[in-house]
């Protein structure tokens, strides 16, 4: 991997917020409207529910934990992608998998990439892209 790559702009850390919070509502009238009982849901174990809750936890510590300590426009974009990916499973597991929780783990999902929001990218716009050694030391 070469030193010499330019970061990522902000507007890419706005686009893939926006790409995905999109798409997650999309999929939700594509698959979500199925009017089949899903086998959990008959049973009333709530499969969907505990295997949609700890993607959406993991996420929700990535992001206030994590990324605010990352001061590398790459590397955090790397963890931003991984966790509203996170947070979007969420969502496609309660469409799939939710049965009578499916609304409420969509949301759920929603909120979690919601909370992506990249207003912390901005601090990455600010740096400098002039060489080192023309920078003026105080």
């Amino acid at each position: 991997m070469s030193t010499n790559q330019t970061p990522p702009k902000p507007m890419v850390f706005w686009a893939l917020w926006a790409a995905i919070l999109t798409s997650l509502p999309i999929i939700y009238v594509i698959l979500g409207q199925s009017s089949t009982q899903s086998p959990n849901q008959a049973s009333g174990f709530p499969l969907g529910l505990i295997a949609a809750l700890p993607p959406l936890v993991i996420s929700v510590v990535v992001r206030w934990a994590i990324l605010p300590r990352i001061e590398n426009a790459t590397k955090a974009l790397s963890i931003f992608v991984m966790g509203m990916a996170l947070a979007e499973g969420c969502g496609m597991i309660g469409i799939i998998l939710g049965g009578a929780h499916k609304n409420l783990l969509f949301i759920a999902g929603i909120v979690g990439v919601l909370q992506y929001a990249p207003i912390f990218a901005s601090r990455f716009g600010q740096e400098s892209t002039a060489p080192p050694h023309t920078k003026v030391v105080k």
